[in-house]
């Protein structure tokens, strides 16, 4: 988020209210990713993972289902924004990846970030990080034991748009249902990725409308100090 400079401290109170405020907010948003998934590795196994970062991927609040993946989410994330600035993002864009010579874990997580979007400024991003069921390669499954080699294990992608203002990368999402063996799973788990980022979106502007956008903003700085 933008450092935002201000006369007085946010009040411990006030702050520790938004902390939590922040987190329920991550929470919500991994339970509808979960919810709005395909695959039973993401609604069973709850093999996926979200948070809220800043404009810049540094970790506002997170969720608790794959705590494997937070850690590399922070990679991606910071990784996707150094390709897609935050202040080049735009209402109902979605960025995705999922090399991991690029920021990534292995290939069936994909990386899928949304930002939000406030009175015109890119006040956070939605981050989630699904094991997809198949992405193609030499195995149903893309995770074969005796690879030699990457290209063995299915589609690779680097950082990429996977949304355009609301309008799904067509070409993107032809090429991905060739390479695949349930593209109606994998894209339905991408679908959902980006639904939930849409949670994150809705819950923060309600917050900032409620408080001020001003001191969200400035709670998220101390909070960082306070850490």
């Amino acid at each position: 988020m933008t450092h935002v400079e201000t006369a007085m401290p946010t009040d411990p109170i006030t702050l520790e209210v938004l902390r939590n405020r922040l987190e329920a907010i991550a929470e919500e948003m991994q339970d509808a990713l979960i919810r709005s998934s395909y695959s039973s590795i993401v609604k069973e196994s709850f093999d996926a993972s979200s948070a809220i970062m800043d404009a810049e991927g540094d970790t506002i609040a997170q969720a608790t289902a794959q705590p494997a993946h937070l850690g590399m989410l922070v990679a991606s994330v910071k990784r996707l924004v150094v390709e897609f600035p935050a202040a080049t993002m735009r209402d109902g864009d979605a960025y995705i990846m999922n090399d991991p010579f690029d920021g990534g874990t292995h290939l069936p997580d994909i990386t899928v970030i949304v930002p939000v979007i406030v009175e015109g400024e890119t006040v956070a991003l939605a981050c989630s990080m699904s094991h997809h069921q198949d992405l193609g390669g030499k195995v149903p499954g893309s995770c074969p034991t005796d690879s030699t080699e990457i290209y063995q294990e299915g589609l690779i992608i680097p950082p990429l748009k996977l949304y355009s203002a609301g309008q799904p990368n067509d070409t993107f999402f032809r090429m991905l249902r060739r390479n695949v063996r349930i593209p109606d799973v994998v894209v339905g788990d991408l679908r959902g990725q980006f639904a939930c980022g849409h949670v994150v979106g809705a819950r923060i502007s309600a917050l900032m409308r409620e408080l001020g956008k001003a001191v969200v903003l400035q709670a998220v700085e101390e909070k960082f100090d306070h850490e």
